[in-house]
């Protein structure tokens, strides 16, 4: 709904209710008749303003069948035959759910899952005891938060081992959550972080997510973050440290969101969506480039 329309609402409610407070107070010292016609343009105002908000609505409606019907036309084969990972480091599942669901519809060659566990949202120190164990035995093995992304990144990049999965390592030890019907033994060429907190409070993005898409991007592949627009702590201005390495999406609950996440790949970098700092609703094409 446009802001437009917002303060059409605003400005035919405020009407409303100053003829109501007239109505009231008129009704002391005027005639009955004159309450009587008050009343009545009072009625027809409603009336005028549930008329605009229904067609309104209807005509949202309408937009958002219309966009969800031409968006696979225009992100099918966006990421040609590679293979996609969509990482969960935020505390919203369901925003992570939305953005699988936008990447296929861009038909990539396979989708796997990553969900980070709280495990690894803690202080560096804590972290570092929970790993030397594991370490100790085998010194490939990440000893330290940093050395984990690094280890995550290569793996995805070139593809995890079918015989000896570290991917599998980590998550016996807690570290990482897997679908165990994606195909991790394929090379990821792009990824998307699925970040937002449920608590102003936080420090997983600072700990975790911008850490992991350094580790990413170190390795070569395509980062883009998103979030819906419901969470309670935005982590999106986290990863302008990083400057133009990455794109964000603020709105992935969004059938635009959506749109945008995918083109973000192939566009310029920058900061999508409705949110505040957002700089445009869509990326280009690549063909408006």
């Amino acid at each position: 709904m446009g802001p437009g329309f917002k303060y059409h609402i605003v400005s035919i409610s405020a009407i409303f209710f100053a003829l109501t407070i007239g109505l009231v107070v008129g009704s002391v010292f005027v005639s009955p008749q004159f309450a009587n016609r008050q009343e009545r343009a009072i009625r027809l105002l409603q009336q005028t303003l549930n008329t605009d908000i229904a067609e309104k609505g209807k005509e949202i409606d309408q937009y958002r069948e219309c966009v969800s019907t031409i968006s696979p036309l225009a992100l099918k084969g966006r990421f040609g035959s590679a293979a996609v990972a969509v990482i969960q480091t935020g505390d919203y599942p369901d925003a992570a759910s939305r953005a699988s669901d936008a990447i296929e519809l861009a038909s990539p060659g396979a989708i796997v899952h990553i969900a980070v566990t709280p495990n690894l949202d803690r202080t560096s120190e804590d972290v570092r005891n929970l790993l030397e164990a594991r370490h100790s035995a085998d010194h490939a093995f990440p000893g330290d938060r940093d050395a984990l992304f690094q280890t995550l990144g290569l793996i995805l990049q070139r593809g995890d081992s079918q015989s000896d999965s570290v991917l599998t390592q980590l998550e016996r030890e807690g570290l990482i959550r897997l679908t165990p019907e994606d195909k991790y033994a394929l090379p990821v060429k792009f990824a998307v972080i699925v970040t937002g907190s449920r608590s102003p409070d936080s420090l997983r993005a600072a700990r975790i997510d911008v850490p992991l898409a350094r580790a990413l991007i170190r390795q070569g592949i395509s980062v883009v973050v998103c979030e819906s627009r419901d969470v309670l702590s935005s982590d999106v201005p986290s990863f302008r440290v990083l400057g133009d390495e990455l794109s964000t999406v603020d709105n992935i609950d969004m059938d635009i969101g959506r749109c945008a996440l995918v083109l973000a790949f192939s566009g310029p970098r920058g900061d999508y969506g409705v949110g505040l700092g957002a700089s445009h609703l869509l990326p280009p094409l690549p063909e408006q480039q």
